[in-house]
């Protein structure tokens, strides 16, 4: 299998692989590392088909189930990046859900009426809306492990809700 989630060089580090989630299905695997920065940072570039990218478009949420393999909490949030039609790349980050220690079932970011941080208003407040929803060229994950937790994480069943 081809595993096309990577880490972002300007986060801290991370090992990623696919692995079995103990329900017959697979997960993402990500092994945190402590480091500089306040988070680990991963991303999944979304293949152009035919100039046509992912399609956000009336999807109310994203939602997935994350196993907390570190004894205590900490938050995650969902970074949507999609291009607009000057081809510019613009990144959204939803606010950070708290992820308790063991398996977090149906982890919902929501995408309808939600509001972004974004590098056009200096990622300081959820201010911005969801620009270009239907070009979606990138999902990625904040994993804030605050520079010192290290564990694994696993990501499982990604699903969009209309």
């Amino acid at each position: 299998e081809t595993l096309t989630w990577k880490p972002e060089a300007w986060g801290n580090g991370a090992a990623v692989a696919l692995a079995d989630d103990g329900a017959g299905g697979r997960a993402l695997r990500v092994e945190m590392k402590a480091g500089a920065k306040d988070k680990v940072a991963l991303k999944y570039d979304i293949p152009s088909q035919d100039g046509r990218r992912l399609d956000l478009s009336g999807v109310k949420g994203i939602v997935l189930d994350v196993h907390n393999g570190y004894s205590g909490g900490f938050g995650m949030s969902l970074v949507l990046t999609t291009v607009g039609p000057d081809n510019a790349w613009r990144d959204f980050e939803t606010k950070a859900i708290y992820l308790k220690p063991g398996w977090n079932r149906n982890v919902r970011f929501a995408l309808a009426d939600a509001r972004f941080k974004s590098r056009e208003t200096g990622w300081k407040s959820y201010d911005a809306d969801l620009a270009n929803p239907s070009a979606c060229g990138k999902v990625g994950v904040f994993l804030y492990n605050q520079g010192r937790i290290q564990a694994p994480v696993m990501i499982a069943m990604i699903r969009f809700e209309r």
